[in-house]
């Protein structure tokens, strides 16, 4: 049995449905399903929707659509960790397509022999980053050193995802800005390079919310100021011990869990 199944966040009834059903329907032994996104109005337990929070960490309000793709994102992380089998799972977003020839059990073995318990499969920025690993057909496995956004697709375990939740309350930006934040949950941000996925050119709800001018973020103000200045200084520590070789005797560095 493969150690893992992969679930696709879409709207339920939308479009993009075929393209994913197409692209997917040659995967040979694999276990893959639709996971009906949420809309903004939807409730999610233990998880809160705060505006003055969003303020105060993130700069701005977040969109309708931002905000549904949080709770879509961490209702399907939860059905993972409580009511599926498999260790490790893929999550994709309905506007991606996956190379159904890449082997995904190989990052997995690669992921397990080093500690890793989330790897990205694709990234929306360039990002500076070092190669930590290889594998076959040239690719590579690299950690970014900084949050390349995006979480189109991304291989996560159940420790990873009870990681990410350990201290999750609050919606308080976009869900990859939190996926991002390594230096408070563990999850490093690495990656295959060159990515086995890729974003389809489809307009994006989320984007345009990002974009919009109703949505400005706040540049000035102290307590944000202070927030961003105290997460720069916990990203570079962290950064900083990653990139210091162990001492016999102790834990590698990676990953910081």
């Amino acid at each position: 049995m493969n150690r893992y199944e992969i679930a696709v966040i879409s709207l339920r009834g939308s479009p993009r449905r075929e393209q994913v059903r197409e692209n997917l329907r040659d995967l040979q032994n694999v276990e893959w399903s639709f996971f009906d996104g949420l809309t903004a109005d939807v409730d999610v337990p233990r998880i809160s929707n705060t505006p003055e929070r969003q303020i105060a960490r993130f700069g701005r309000l977040l969109s309708n659509g931002e905000i549904g793709c949080f709770k879509s994102h961490i209702s399907l992380l939860s059905n993972f960790l409580h009511h599926r089998s498999h260790p490790w799972i893929l999550i994709m977003e309905d506007d991606v397509w996956l190379d159904d020839r890449f082997d995904l059990g190989e990052v997995i073995d690669f992921a397990e022999a080093q500690g890793l318990h989330y790897v990205r499969l694709f990234a929306k920025a360039y990002k500076p980053a070092h190669v930590i690993g290889h594998l076959s057909g040239f690719r590579q496995v690299i950690r970014f050193k900084t949050d390349p956004y995006g979480t189109q697709a991304y291989l996560i375990s159940k420790r990873g995802a009870s990681t990410f939740f350990r201290n999750l309350q609050y919606i308080e930006r976009p869900i990859d800005d939190e996926f991002g934040r390594f230096w408070h949950h563990g999850l490093h941000p690495v990656s295959v390079f060159p990515f086995p996925a890729a974003e389809r050119a489809v307009p994006s709800i989320i984007e345009g919310g990002r974009e919009g001018g109703s949505v400005a973020r706040i540049r000035f103000r102290g307590d944000l100021l202070t927030f961003r200045a105290v997460e720069k200084l916990r990203k570079s520590m962290t950064n900083l011990r990653y990139r210091i070789p162990p001492v016999r005797g102790l834990a590698p560095c990676l990953p910081l869990m």
